[in-house]
C-alpha cells in the first residue's frame, strides 16, 4: 500500500502506481494496466478516504458502518479526507455488499454481521465466499485507513474477513475505476458473468 508505512493515500506508493504506470500502461507493466481505449473510458473522481478505529462488533462493524466510515472526515490526523484520480481501490463496504449469502445466511443475516467474523463456520462458507470479491489465495487491500493510527489501513483477509495490517505489508491490489457516464455496455448476449463478461463502447 505505501512503502513509508504512511496510511496517507494521496502519497501512498501504490496510488502512485496506479494512476500512475498502471494508468498509464508504462513499459514497467507491459501488457498489464489501460490501453488508451479504456482510459478514455473512466472517469477522474473524487475518492474519500474517512476511516475508522472501531470495527471488530455488531455494533461498529457491519458492512453499513463502513459504508458510513468511508464517506465520513475523520482520518488520521494530518491525512486528506479525499483524492482526486482515476485509479483506486475497492472499499471494505464493497466487499460486504457484494455477498449473495448461503444456505445458512443468507444476504440479508450476513450484512447483519460484523464482517471482522466473516472467518467462522457458516459466516464463511456463506458471507465471505458468497461474496464475488472474495479470493481465497490472496489478501486484498482496500483504500480506507485506520483513522486512529497512521500506519495501518483495513483489508480483506483469505480467511474472508475485513481486519487492519501495516501499510508497508504485501497485499493484493483490485485496481477500482468510475466509468464515464457516456459509456454503453453493449447488447450482445452478454449478461456480466465470468464466463460473458459485459463488452463496455463508447
Amino acid at each position: 500500500w505505501n512503502s513509508s508505512g504512511s496510511n496517507n493515500w494521496s502519497t501512498a506508493t501504490l496510488q502512485t502506481a496506479l494512476n500512475g504506470d498502471y494508468y498509464n500502461r508504462s513499459n514497467s507493466y507491459s501488457s498489464n494496466g489501460l490501453n488508451t481505449t479504456a482510459q478514455s473510458m473512466v472517469a477522474n473522481v473524487v475518492w474519500t478516504l474517512g476511516g475508522t478505529a472501531n470495527y471488530n462488533s455488531a455494533s461498529n462493524g457491519l458492512a453499513s458502518h463502513f459504508y458510513g466510515y468511508e464517506r465520513g472526515d475523520t482520518v488520521y490526523s494530518g491525512n486528506p479526507k479525499a483524492f482526486v484520480g482515476h485509479v483506486g481501490l475497492m472499499f471494505p463496504s464493497d466487499y460486504g455488499y457484494a455477498t449473495g449469502g448461503g444456505t445458512t445466511y443468507n444476504r440479508t443475516a450476513c450484512l447483519a454481521k460484523e464482517m471482522y467474523s466473516w472467518d467462522s463456520g457458516s459466516y464463511k462458507t456463506d458471507c465471505a465466499r458468497g461474496s464475488w470479491l472474495y479470493n481465497s489465495s490472496n489478501i486484498q487491500w482496500t483504500l480506507s485507513p485506520r483513522s486512529d493510527v497512521s500506519n495501518l489501513v483495513f483489508s480483506v483477509l483469505g480467511n474472508g474477513y475485513v481486519s487492519d495490517g501495516s501499510a508497508s505489508g504485501a497485499r493484493g491490489v483490485r485496481p477500482v475505476v468510475y466509468l464515464k457516464s457516456s459509456v454503453q455496455i453493449a447488447e450482445d448476449g452478454m449478461d456480466g458473468s465470468s464466463g460473458k463478461p459485459y463488452n463496455l463502447s463508447l
